[in-house]
């Protein structure tokens, strides 16, 4: 089950101390000290050191944020094939280009005309 107990703001810097702190303060306000076994966080150093400094509490790391780090990482290899293929479809948004497009598939034979997809970006 997760849990929501509580959003809080603390100033910068954003160490290890400072949010091994806040977290202690959460804990101890809602009296569950003893019953906390693990915290899951992103991979940032300052998040790992603190939660190291809450022992006997294990941090797990978030798969959905690592997941999206590596695919990050993975599409800079195809950053500039994707920033063209993004300059195609802006040519192709047209109505006047997509007329053009519609007529030369029909003019090849496509039985059903394929319309472009458009880049929505979400995280």
């Amino acid at each position: 089950m997760d849990v929501l107990l509580e959003i809080s703001y603390f100033s910068s810097p954003h160490t290890a101390r400072v949010i091994c702190e806040a977290i202690k303060k959460a804990m101890q306000k809602w009296k569950i000290e003893n019953l906390v076994i693990s915290i899951t966080t992103d991979n940032g150093a300052n998040v790992v050191a603190a939660i190291k400094d809450l022992t006997p509490i294990k941090r797990l790391s978030c798969a959905a944020h690592t997941l999206q780090l590596a695919i990050s990482k993975g599409l800079k290899i195809v950053e500039d094939l994707v920033l063209r293929v993004k300059k195609l479809i802006n040519f192709f948004s047209t109505q006047k280009q997509i007329e053009r497009l519609i007529k030369i598939q029909r003019d090849i034979g496509y039985e059903e005309q394929l319309h472009l997809i458009q880049d929505v970006s979400t995280r």
